[in-house]
């Protein structure tokens, strides 16, 4: 299953045939960052207010925005509501590192690491990429923003 962890693994996916792929889009690679850049921009701006804990970035960093992770106490709630709209959204890491079957031997239990289990149960990642249009983000904000409103 999906982000459920028996055995310890190694993330090595990129073959011969991949990276030739990869290699004719790298070209695209700085334009796509760029938008990826002005999506998030445009969830941080909009959201600003919302009652959400919004990713933070630090001044002289330049993130890519791989994915676009909010937290809220109520995410299963939020994902449901935004599903019901019409917004795809996914929940990346549903188990933290420490309670996977995987590390079972290291005898962390629940509350080992309540910050780690809080996130856990709060994230959610929005819609990003360097397709996702402004029309889709404002549509995305409104549904998170009536959310909080209910």
């Amino acid at each position: 299953m999906k982000y459920y962890n028996e055995l310890k693994g190694f993330n090595s996916r990129l073959d011969e045939l991949q990276a030739a792929l990869l290699r004719v889009k790298l070209c695209k690679l700085d334009d796509w960052n760029d938008r990826r850049r002005r999506v998030a921009d445009s969830y941080l701006t909009m959201l600003r207010e919302a009652d959400l804990f919004l990713p933070f970035v630090a001044p002289h960093i330049e993130a890519i925005w791989h994915q676009f992770v909010i937290r809220h106490p109520q995410r299963d709630a939020l994902q449901t509501r935004l599903a019901a709209a019409g917004v795809g959204t996914l929940i990346h890491y549903p188990v933290p590192p420490h309670m996977q079957q995987a590390y079972a031997e290291m005898q962390f239990g629940a509350g080992s690491f309540p910050v780690a289990e809080a996130i856990a149960s709060e994230a959610l990642s929005l819609p990003m990429g360097p397709h996702v249009s402004e029309e889709q983000i404002c549509y995305v904000v409104k549904q998170l923003t009536s959310f909080r409103n209910d």
